[in-house]
């Protein structure tokens, strides 16, 4: 979902951090890169110290990096904090809780 909206806002990003598109398209191959990496190691990390565990900390680097994000003065720590914001466990617990029959209340009071 991150991608399609970079799609939408992929003109402001560049204008406001005076961009040349290559320079563009490889902050967010970086930080879509990231999130791959997080696709397979938050599964691991959930089995690893349990998914309420991992839930919390996912809601924490959201809530501490979406305002880094909004306020960044510079495209390097833009993309520093989508590529830690998209290492969270979006992907990752989704499948897990979808696996346990897609009750979120359900799934976390198995973990």
């Amino acid at each position: 979902m991150d991608s399609s909206l970079f799609g939408l806002v992929s003109p402001l990003i560049i204008t406001e951090f005076t961009l040349d598109v290559p320079t563009y398209r490889s902050g967010l191959q970086i930080a879509l890169l990231v999130g791959i990496v997080g696709l397979y190691l938050w599964p691991w990390l959930s089995d690893r110290y349990g998914r309420r565990t991992l839930l919390a900390i996912n809601i924490a680097l959201f809530s501490l990096l979406m305002p880094v994000v909004v306020l960044t003065l510079t495209f390097a720590v833009f993309v520093a904090g989508r590529s830690v914001g998209e290492l969270r466990a979006q992907r990752g617990m989704v499948a897990r809780i979808d696996a346990g029959g897609g009750d979120l209340a359900g799934a976390l009071a198995r973990a």
